[in-house]
C-alpha cells in the first residue's frame, strides 16, 4: 500500500478527498494527450496506468476503512445496549450483519472474493461475540 501513496505523492494518512484531488491533479499533468513526442507519450501512458492502479487501490481501501469504522461504531453502540440488558439489541445486531451468506455480492453486483467473504464473516463473528460476552 505504501507504494500506492508514493505513486500519487501522498502521505499515508491521506483522506479520501485528498486522494481524489491529488489523482485529478496528476492526471492533468501526465495525461498522454498532452505529449506529442512518442517517447514522452509512452512514458505518460505508463505513468497513467500506475496512477489508475494506485488510485483504485487507495479508493477501495478508503471506502473499506469508512465502512468498517461505521460498523465498529454501530457495534459499539449495540454492545453497550446489550451489556445493559437489552435483548432486542442483540437480535438486531445479529440481523444487521456485514455479509449475507446467501448472497455474497458487493454493492456493484460483483461476486465477493473468498478472502473478502471470510473477512466479512470474521467481522460478523466478532460483533456477535462482543454483544454476547461483556468486556466490561
Amino acid at each position: 500500500m505504501n507504494a500506492y501513496y508514493s505513486v500519487l505523492d501522498l502521505p499515508e494518512d491521506a483522506t479520501l478527498e485528498q486522494i481524489k484531488t491529488q489523482f485529478r491533479r496528476m492526471v492533468r499533468i501526465f495525461h498522454p494527450d498532452r505529449f506529442s513526442e512518442p517517447d514522452d507519450r509512452q512514458f505518460a501512458e505508463s505513468k497513467m496506468r500506475d496512477l489508475n492502479v494506485a488510485y483504485n487501490a487507495l479508493l477501495q481501501q478508503a471506502k473499506l476503512k469508512q465502512k468498517f469504522k461505521d460498523i465498529r461504531s454501530r457495534a459499539s453502540r449495540k454492545s453497550k445496549s446489550a451489556r445493559q440488558g437489552n435483548v432486542d439489541s442483540v437480535k438486531e445486531a445479529a440481523s444487521d450483519s456485514v455479509v449475507n451468506i446467501d448472497t455474497p455480492f458487493l454493492e456493484n453486483g460483483q461476486l465477493m472474493s473468498v478472502g473478502l467473504l471470510c473477512a466479512a464473516m470474521l467481522i460478523d463473528l466478532f460483533i456477535l461475540l462482543s454483544l454476547i460476552i461483556p468486556w466490561a
